[in-house]
């Protein structure tokens, strides 16, 4: 039979190492605590029929209830009436299941108020026990509601007669025999509501896409129509400013993707090409069959855009300089937009970054979906 033998030296090391180790996992354990116990949310424990057995001091600051007012007491004893079924389904699921399952409830505060509740649970078969970890989202819930008015207001209080007054100012515009002072300042009007109606449909276009409400209509297009839409759209700016729009060859390539939307996005990268470009300087739009992808470019001859601002222009509410006369009126939200709608079709945007000068964007989208 072998045995081992220690010295005294290595028995001295094995009693450190081990006392070591018990110091290592008191502070560990302390600090857990410490967390759990200091946590915004509320963390509890629940037997496999419901009951808290174990809650942390933030239930007393959540909803008003000391964690020894809770102990003991079934969830549903606190969660408001119409969420008692769901909530004791949820529980049996988590409890069954053994992933993690989160839900939305309604609890209700000791001052008798409701408390908008994000649940996460988790069952340990080891412990016997089913660990909750629930968010306060009253707050989150309260800016939606605000922000779904805010929506209606836009849409209705504001879009609807804007509408009507730029289809006034158009047909007065059209049969005015004004001064000529007059008719200028008719102009303004007309464009100035033109551009109200455009700044709506943006913040409607933003809010759709930030609560998943953006809807695609897939259906096969050639790549031809969309450039000559497209192009149609931007005529009337490229004449004013004196821009000319122009193409190369395009063989026939077909895509499955929303028409409409993307043209808003072509629409939206040769107006900022065009306003960006000097006088009598050309623009270019070409697409490129690339096996199952296509990509369409846009190109100017403009200023470009600094290497610093190439990722940020493509979030809300950025420009390359607001400050600019070519691009007044402009609100940052049109290539947020574009690349919303661009990434909702499996695709990709960006721009080029070895341009000489100007700027060249482009967009890769899947032939198929």
């Amino acid at each position: 039979m072998l045995r081992l033998r220690l010295g005294s030296d290595e028995i001295a090391d094995l009693d450190h190492f081990f006392h070591q180790m018990a110091i290592t996992l008191d502070e560990a354990t302390k600090k857990e605590r410490s967390a759990v116990e200091n946590a915004v949310d509320v963390i509890c424990s629940l037997d496999s029929e419901g009951r808290i057995a174990a809650i942390n001091p933030a239930c007393e600051k959540n909803w008003g209830y000391a964690a020894s007012d809770l102990t003991g007491m079934r969830l549903v004893q606190i969660v408001q009436d119409a969420d008692t079924s769901r909530c004791h389904s949820m529980i049996e699921q988590a409890v069954t299941s053994k992933n993690t399952t989160t839900f939305e409830n309604q609890v209700k505060r000791k001052d008798a108020t409701l408390a908008d509740t994000q649940w996460s649970m988790n069952w340990s078969q080891e412990e016997q026990s089913l660990f909750c970890i629930a968010s306060d989202i009253s707050e989150r819930k309260r800016l939606d509601a605000e922000r779904k008015q805010f929506v209606a207001l836009v849409r209705d209080g504001l879009k609807t007669p804007l509408v009507s007054i730029h289809e006034c100012l158009r047909r007065l515009s059209d049969s005015s025999k004004l001064s000529e002072a007059g008719q200028r300042g008719l102009i303004m009007a007309e464009e100035n509501s033109a551009r109200l109606i455009d700044l709506v449909n943006d913040l409607l276009d933003i809010e759709r896409m930030e609560s998943g409400k953006l809807q695609l209509t897939i259906a096969p297009c050639t790549v031809l129509r969309l450039l000559e839409r497209s192009i149609h759209a931007v005529g009337g700016l490229a004449q004013v400013r004196r821009v000319k729009v122009e193409t190369a060859e395009i063989g026939e390539i077909t895509i499955d993707a929303d028409e409409d939307r993307l043209v808003q996005v072509l629409v939206n990268l040769l107006s900022n090409a065009i306003k960006f470009s000097d006088k009598y300087s050309s623009v270019t739009i070409s697409a490129r069959d690339d096996g199952d992808w296509l990509e369409i470019s846009v190109k100017d001859l403009g200023r470009g855009v600094p290497p610093e601002m190439r990722e940020a222009i493509f979030e809300r509410f950025k420009q390359v300089e607001a400050a600019d006369e070519r691009v007044k009126g402009g609100r940052g939200l049109g290539l947020a937009i574009c690349k919303t709608i661009i990434e909702e079709h499996g695709g990709s945007i960006g721009m080029c970054d070895n341009q000489p000068c100007g700027s060249d964007f482009w967009i890769r989208l899947n032939k198929t979906t």
